[in-house]
């Protein structure tokens, strides 16, 4: 049994109220086709319980949007999502095209300017 919309339902239920159980939590797969973002692959899933984020394989499985009940829950930079090939090493260059997104920032609160880590830059 799941809780479905603050209600706990059997798949029996459910498939008598849906024709797909698309319609309620899915998973699909895309590639983004603009700027940037050209070529990234996504995976946009929702859960059924409100919650809906997108997977980015190509930026090593981050979390880039995400939403809990139409809210926002997650950051994006002005950037916007870019892929991995338009990286610049150089200094701070490497914000030009930093995304954000839940996993590679671990949240809002760890958020700050490049520092040297065990010696290394």
């Amino acid at each position: 049994m799941a809780k479905l919309f603050g209600m706990d339902v059997t798949r029996k239920d459910l498939m008598k109220r849906v024709g797909d159980v698309s319609q309620v939590a899915d998973a699909r797969e895309c590639t983004l086709t603009s700027g940037k973002a050209e070529g990234v692959r996504a995976i946009e899933v929702k859960t059924g319980s409100g919650l809906e984020f997108t997977v980015l394989p190509s930026r090593a499985l981050d979390i880039s949007w995400a939403a809990y009940q139409g809210k926002p829950i997650s950051f994006i930079s002005k950037s916007g999502v870019v892929r991995p090939d338009v990286y610049e090493k150089d200094g701070l260059s490497f914000l030009r095209n930093f995304t954000c997104g839940m996993i590679t920032t671990c949240g809002l609160t760890y958020m700050g300017a490049p520092c040297e880590d065990q010696g290394e830059a």
